[in-house]
């Protein structure tokens, strides 16, 4: 039969298919039970099989849901064979996570490794993925196609999933575009009905219209129901779906007894080998069952038989079955499978142990068993699944909670706070030992999104991380500690609390190197003890390769502001995290990294790092670093003039922030807003802005946060007529902060001061603010000169002004600042000097991503490589190397690797020449007889300036200097 009413809906599958060859898409059928979305998909598959793609196949099976994989082992399992495309880590992980091979498996690891193979067997032809009944795949599954989904647009590959509507899935968390599939129209309805069902009198066929609502699947079953209703009786008003499960319940309830044993076994079995369901039977029963006792229900239509496989017509027929049997009856059924089931151990326990009524000690073990093997495949919930029902079943009351507390640690390192909760809540009233109880606290704490709790909270935490510490175990008092100084850091208790945790931390036996006591020091103490911690960073990086000891460094570098190290740190551990899939810490680590590059003026790497960072948190549903990723890539945009974007991106990350009642999200959102304000030259709002950050009452104050931001603050309060406000604050500031600080906020300290000088002190203020080492924050030194020659020329120092302006042009064009690059070309101009653009490089024409990869390809990464670092399919980067090539000038590999190392060269000159000019314009000011000739030299080496060091401009245009490129 055609599908009546759905040209609408066809037309835009049609326009998918015959859209493939610009890129891949991935999209979502989403619909009420049977509104038409299988028969939609059906149709689809008939379609691009008659063009000669490639087609793949799975469905989501309500009892397939504690089963992790199992939806893409279905998927993949019978191309399984094209895996030798594959590198051979890539193979194994596949192998590892279908059962074929012992091992631990990553979780991204696996999605990486099953993307790269669908790109593989699309390079030959176009690709279809379909996926029915995506709301009952086991969420292992449902998260590996979502991940595919969001990477498969240079590919391809069309992917399409039906589901119900459902307030929460992987693939709507996604964000992965939904096709609405609604009832049909009247007109059609009418002609379904009639073309099923032409023998209903009148007044039936006006029943079944209104029933129906336009569902199709009612207005084939609903006739039916209809005519066995007894003479006088009116249908219930049950909901249509429950209508629909009663007349296949009913339907079902007419069979023969042996065909319903059949049916029953087969819809609680997590598998539709029909040998299993017929071998359970006959273990039932006692007696061999075989083909024939289907027959009834082939003949009415509830199951169809495929090959050796059993298969119900609808998924709502099988829910019929399970919910009109009886508890025994479905526990009877589940201990036949299991007997049945012997090879995999897996489905064993769970059949066991939905077979189990009571405590059944060996059943709980097995199950336990499964929830290790599911967490070593990269399934962490179905671990979670696993280890509850092992709890239910465990013998005594301790084994219980300890089972239910394992199970409420790995939920919270999933992010699932509310599942986290109840779990704890279960596992709380039979906690015997001191470490339980400890370990219970930590996640307890840890769910705690609000930081509730206040000053008294960060006690409790500091006597729980003694009793920790006595029992002894250091590593579970430490994160004790870390969780006390994470509340201060965001909560900026003052020093009495903040020493607390410190002699805390000094009664536990962990040396100063250690990382996580840098961390907790850098948490409670940045200023006091910046300098000292910043130190003892940089010696520990060089010893340290452990990626998550390094982050714990890059934590620490960052937070007391040692920005260029947090910046090489967290590169180094976001490469080691990326090779080993640990996607939490590379989340973190990446927006580390895209702050400390942002204070160090590396506009680019700002964005290629936050772009990856953004994606990856929101892969793994991380909303505190993808807020931080979206607010450096605001800033970037709002300091390079793109308002609407930046202003975009801000309010992005302020949802994320307050939903996760984050501070730091909500700081440096400030702080890109302020920044693009400040860049659109309206210094009013970007006051506004900033004062939320850097007042002590504001709604978004955080005190490191804050300090960063008083050059901006103080500028911006200056100009818009609060340079009062802001003056309080820097005072404050500088009573505070110690006399040996971190070179981070000594420049925040004293360029605020100059900005803020009266006109008497100004000139000496500059002076001396601008004699610090800017040489790794370009783009704030720019700013600070340009305050500098603006002041003096509104002094009538006119002549003086130009080299302070030129060097504040020259930072701009070298961090690509171009609204800044203009405002320094105005003032030039007002103080009789001209000025004009540098050519751009070639490589400014590179997006972040195609400048990401080159600089792999530049390492001598292979495409296989690169994509595993990226989380992309090696074919997609192959396409990126397409575009890059000729925006480089090569054609080649090696000439890649060559070109950036030429013009990293020629940016190091340019460095050092504008440190040099920078320099000059403060501490040695031509003298009058020496202007002519200065101004002429300069006026005609405008190139030769920004080269560095009077530099000539050969090969300028045509080589292309990479500054932006570079960073």
């Amino acid at each position: 039969m055609d599908l009546v009413g759905r040209e609408s809906d066809l037309a835009t599958l049609d326009g998918l298919v015959s859209d493939i060859g610009s890129g891949g898409r991935a999209v979502v059928l989403r619909g009420d039970p049977g509104v038409g979305k299988s028969a939609l998909l059906a149709e689809l598959d008939r379609r691009v099989t008659a063009a000669g793609w490639r087609v793949l196949r799975s469905e989501g099976v309500l009892t397939e849901q504690r089963l992790p994989l199992a939806g893409l082992e279905k998927l993949i399992r019978p191309v399984l064979r094209h895996s030798e495309r594959l590198r051979p880590p890539q193979r194994e992980v596949l192998e590892t996570a279908f059962g074929l091979r012992e091992g631990d498996a990553e979780f991204f690891r696996i999605a990486l490794a099953a993307l790269d193979l669908l790109c593989d067997l699309a390079a030959d032809r176009p690709l279809a993925v379909l996926v029915d009944d995506g709301h009952w795949l086991d969420r292992a599954s449902a998260e590996v196609l979502s991940f595919i989904g969001r990477r498969i647009a240079p590919e391809p590959i069309l992917c399409v999933v039906c589901t119900r509507p459902a307030p929460e899935s992987p693939f709507a968390e996604a964000g992965l575009p939904e096709v609405a599939v609604g009832p049909l129209g009247s007109d059609s309805a009418a002609e379904l009905l009639d073309a099923a069902a032409p023998d209903l009198d009148p007044a039936r066929r006006r029943r079944v219209l209104e029933a129906a609502q336009g569902n199709p699947l009612a207005l084939l079953e609903l006739p039916q129901a209809l005519r066995d209703l007894a003479p006088g009786t009116s249908p219930d008003h049950l909901p249509l779906t429950a209508r629909l499960e009663r007349a296949f319940a009913d339907r079902a309830g007419d069979l023969p007894e042996r065909t319903r044993q059949l049916l029953v076994l087969s819809a609680v079995n997590d598998s539709p080998r029909l040998f299993e369901t017929l071998a359970a039977a006959e273990r039932l029963s006692g007696s061999p069952y075989g083909l024939d006792d289907l027959d009834a229900a082939l003949r009415v239509g509830l199951v169809q038989l495929d090959s050796q496989h059993l298969r119900f017509r609808h998924p709502l027929v099988r829910s019929a079955l399970v919910q009109s049997t009886s508890p025994g009856q479905r526990q009877r059924a589940h201990a036949a499978l299991a007997g049945v089931v012997g090879d995999d151990p897996d489905r064993r326990a769970w059949h066991l142990g939905l077979a189990t009524v009571g405590a059944d000690d060996a059943v709980a073990a097995e199950l336990e068993a499964t929830a290790d093997r599911a967490f070593r495949r990269g399934a962490a919930l179905g671990a979670v699944d696993a280890l509850e029902r092992s709890a239910r079943l465990s013998g005594s009351a301790t084994q219980r909670s300890r089972r239910l507390l394992r199970a409420a640690e790995i939920a919270c390192e999933t992010g699932r706070s509310d599942l986290t909760r109840r779990l704890l809540d279960e596992a709380r009233p039979d906690l015997r030992s001191t470490s339980d109880r400890l370990r219970y606290a930590v996640v307890e704490d840890l769910t705690d999104e609000s930081l509730a709790g206040g000053a008294e909270q960060v006690q409790a935490l500091v006597d729980r991380a003694d009793a920790a510490g006595g029992i002894p175990d250091v590593d579970l008092a430490l994160r004790f500690l870390m969780r006390a100084a994470t509340r201060c850091w965001h909560l900026d208790f003052g020093s009495e609390v903040e020493q607390r945790v410190l002699d805390a931390l000094d009664r536990l036996p962990v040396g100063n190197g250690d990382p996580r006591r840098l961390v907790i020091r850098a948490y409670t103490s940045p200023l006091q003890h910046g300098v000292e911690i910043a130190g003892i960073v940089a010696e520990q990086s060089i010893r340290i390769d452990d990626p998550g000891d390094l982050l714990l460094l890059g934590y620490a570098a960052a937070c007391v502001g040692a920005s260029r190290e947090a910046d090489t740190i967290c590169a180094r551990a976001a490469d080691r995290l990326r090779e080993l899939g640990r996607l939490t810490g590379l989340a973190e680590a990446l927006s580390l990294q895209a702050w400390a590059a942002l204070r160090r003026g590396r506009f680019d790497v700002v964005e290629t790092v936050a772009r990856e960072c953004a994606e990856v948190a929101a892969d793994i549903r991380r909303p505190i670093p993808q807020a931080a990723a979206l607010a450096a890539l605001a800033a970037v945009a709002g300091i390079r003039g793109d308002t609407a974007r930046a202003t975009e991106l801000a309010t992005r990350a302020e949802q994320l922030a307050v939903t996760g009642r984050n501070t730091i999200g909500l700081a440096v959102t400030q702080v890109a807003r302020g920044l693009t304000a400040a860049t659109a030259g309206r210094p009013d709002e970007a006051f506004e802005q900033l004062e939320q950050l850097c007042s002590r009452g504001g709604r978004a104050h955080q005190r490191m946060q804050a300090c960063w931001a008083l050059g901006s603050f103080a500028e911006v309060a200056a100009q818009s007529g609060h340079g009062a406000s802001a003056k309080e604050a820097l005072d404050s500031w500088e009573n505070s902060a110690p006399a040996e600080r971190t070179p981070g906020v000594d420049l925040a300290l004293r360029s605020a001061r100059a900005l803020l000088a009266t006109p008497a002190g100004a000139d000496e203020a500059y002076r001396s603010a601008l004699a610090l080492d800017w040489s790794d924050r370009p783009f704030d030194h720019g700013r600070l000169l340009l305050a500098y020659g603006r002041w003096l020329r509104h002094c009538h120092r006119v002549v003086e002004s130009r080299m302070p302006l030129r060097a504040a042009r020259d930072a701009f064009v070298r961090t690509g600042a171009q609204p800044w690059v203009e405002r320094a070309r105005r003032e030039l101009r007002a103080a009789g000097a001209g000025s004009t653009a540098a050519p751009p490089g070639a490589a400014a024409r590179l997006s972040p991503q195609e400048l990401q990869i080159a600089r792999l390809v530049a390492e001598g990464l292979g495409n296989k490589e690169i994509g595993q670092r990226l989380y992309l399919s090696h074919r997609t980067v192959g396409s990126h190397l397409y575009r890059i090539f000729p925006k480089l000038g090569v054609s080649s590999r090696a000439q890649v690797a060559r070109v950036l190392d030429r013009l990293e060269r020629e940016q190091h000159r340019r460095d050092r020449g504008s440190q040099s000019r920078a320099e000059t314009a403060v501490d040695g000011q031509p003298g009058a007889g020496d202007v002519a000739g200065t101004v002429a030299r300069e006026e005609n080496q405008q190139l030769g300036d920004l080269l560095g060091g009077g530099e000539p401009a050969r090969g300028a245009a045509g080589d292309g200097g990479l500054g932006d490129l570079l960073g």
